[in-house]
């Protein structure tokens, strides 16, 4: 019987023996040949009786060899579809298995031919059966070991050249790696390009010593321009030169194509490199930066190609300023409105000192003051007037703790802070800021009286305290347009500054057409209506020009230029602007 295990190799297959199938003719069953006894004597009859058994025998042997004949056959179908299913199968097929598959499961495979055939065998008890069957099985069982024997030797060449591909391409990565020390002996560098160059010859071992070159050439330069293209994406341009001159044979006889390409990237570095430590050494805003790399271009020192690729840049760097600085404020301004939110009870006043600074700096102070009037609490007329109607005993006698609690609900934050100073001041203390506040106060309420917004005595009805708070709200919306357009949020209004503001809002006045016999003439302009706003206008050389005919982005941008010019904004001036532009 075949022993199938051990190791075998290609060049050493284990044989299985051979036998010739026991080949069983058919033939005619016997027929009985009896005659009556009273024809024949005794003897005869026994003779002929004798005759008759033995070939009776002989016709039950004939059957047994058919049936073994036939059981064997069966058992060889089975055997078949086994060994079909182990060397066939899509999935675990030894056949349809590669590369390093194929090496590791050469004996496993073995193992598992060997198995089905016992499996059979064991359940064959027939000799004549077993006999049959071990001819046929032998036969196929030798077929199937060649052929795994034959995809072995074919796959194991396969799997040792993957290997040597797998080696040389992991040389490659090692030299890119260690680039840092191309240019020591002994170092990782010599030893991943010593070690790729031998697997390039081992896998080219049958080409003639020309071709072996060129291959390891090729391999050399696709590694050589990795290296080069990465030193220059690190800025080492300089390293990348120095790299490419020692390096310039095996890439020119392996990708002679490359060598122009190469020799532009470095053009092309340098002049990033020498863009950027330029860029690094300007000084001033974007047009002084400009202006230094424009003269040292009409100078001489760097080309027309640097002087584009440095101004380039002095533009990018600062725009990404511009953008970091304005995601600064932004944050600034985000945390200012966090804590207000999360603690109604506080002022603007009561930020903490760094981001109260932090937004002063940035002339964002307003913006918040602005967020903690508008977002929180609304102002209520009545009570800003009642408040300022009161005598400065009167003030005195609050305390600052009750007042806070009894109008927190009905005052917004900059009312507060103004009412607090004027009681501070009333009580013969008060800060350097109080005594600020309450002169920006007493100068708006002075005004609102020139004018007839506010009594001189007494409190202000409904009418007179809603006027008032709109006229005040106007005041404040400038003052504070001032410090940050004109001041830069450095600093405050100073008392000069404010009563220009002041007397600004009230010379802008405006006329209102009326369906009736007279117009409304000298109306201020924040204290129009919504339905007057359309009706408002101004004359200018005789002509009406009304408000609502002035393009919005018009009014924006004649309202700059008067800012721009340190002159009070009124909408005649607005007016008058745009009739002149427009008749140009």
């Amino acid at each position: 019987m075949l022993q199938a295990s051990g190791n075998r190799g290609p060049h050493n297959m284990a044989k299985v023996p051979m036998y010739d199938t026991p080949q069983v003719g058919a033939s005619v069953a016997p027929v009985s040949t009896f005659q009556a006894v009273d024809a024949i004597d005794a003897g005869k009859q026994a003779s002929q009786m004798g005759q008759a058994v033995g070939k009776l025998a002989e016709g039950v042997g004939i059957m047994q060899n058919n049936l073994a004949e036939a059981n064997a056959k069966a058992s060889d179908n089975q055997l078949a579809d086994r060994l079909r299913t182990l060397m066939h199968d899509p999935d675990i097929g030894y056949m349809n298995q590669i590369g390093k598959s194929a090496v590791e499961g050469r004996e496993t495979t073995i193992a598992a031919l060997d198995a089905a055939r016992k499996e059979m065998v064991d359940n064959i008890s027939d000799p004549l059966h077993r006999q049959m069957f071990d001819a046929v099985a032998d036969r196929r069982m030798q077929a199937a070991l060649e052929q795994v024997d034959g995809h072995y030797a074919q796959q194991t060449n396969i799997y040792r050249q993957g290997q040597t591909e797998a080696r040389a391409k992991g040389s490659a990565a090692d030299m890119q790696a260690n680039w840092t020390t191309w240019n020591q002996p002994n170092s990782p560098y010599a030893t991943a390009k010593a070690t790729g160059v031998g697997e390039v010859n081992e896998l080219f071992k049958d080409a003639s010593p020309e071709q072996r070159e060129q291959k390891v050439a090729e391999y050399l330069a696709g590694t050589h321009v990795n290296i080069v293209n990465n030193m220059v994406s690190l800025g080492r341009t300089d390293m990348a030169r120095q790299y490419m001159d020692a390096n310039a044979k095996e890439i020119e006889r392996g990708a002679p194509q490359a060598m122009d390409n190469l020799n532009k990237l470095l053009q092309t570095s340098d002049v990033k490199d020498q863009s950027l430590r330029l860029s690094y050494g300007l000084q001033g805003g974007l047009k002084e930066q400009i202006r230094s790399v424009d003269e040292m271009f009409k100078a001489g020192k760097i080309s027309a190609e640097v002087r584009d690729a440095t101004v380039q840049r002095a533009e990018h760097n600062w725009q990404t300023q511009k953008a970091n600085q304005a995601e600064g404020e932004k944050s600034l301004l985000g945390a200012a409105q966090d804590f207000l939110m999360k603690n109604p009870d506080k002022t603007v006043s009561d930020l903490p000192p760094n981001l109260y600074n932090g937004l002063k700096d940035t002339g964002h102070l307003a913006t918040i003051v602005s967020f903690a009037k508008s977002g929180r609490y609304d102002n209520d007329p009545m009570t800003w007037a009642h408040i300022n109607s009161l005598t400065v005993p009167e003030l005195a006698a609050y305390n600052p703790t009750s007042f806070y609690t009894e109008f927190r609900g009905k005052l917004d934050d900059a009312h507060m802070d103004k009412a607090l100073a004027m009681i501070a001041v009333a009580q013969g203390g008060g800060s350097a800021n109080h005594l600020e506040i309450t002169t920006v106060s007493d100068r708006v309420k002075s005004a609102a009286r020139s004018v007839g917004i506010l009594p001189y005595k007494g409190t202000p009805n409904e009418n007179e305290a809603r006027q008032f708070s709109t006229f005040e709200t106007a005041v404040d919306q400038r003052v504070q347009a001032f410090e940050q357009s004109q001041l830069g949020g450095k600093r405050k209004a100073s008392p000069d500054e404010l009563q220009k503001i002041i007397d600004g809002v009230l010379l802008d006045k405006v006329n209102v057409h009326s369906s009736m016999w007279f117009d409304k003439t000298n109306k201020l302009t924040p204290l129009l209506t919504e339905e007057e706003q359309g009706k408002a206008y101004v004359n200018v050389g005789g002509q009406q020009i009304y408000l609502s005919s002035i393009p919005t982005d018009a009014q924006m941008k004649y309202t700059q230029k008067l800012q721009q010019r340190g002159i009070p904004v009124t909408q005649e001036r607005i007016a008058q602007l745009w009739a002149a532009d427009k008749g140009k």
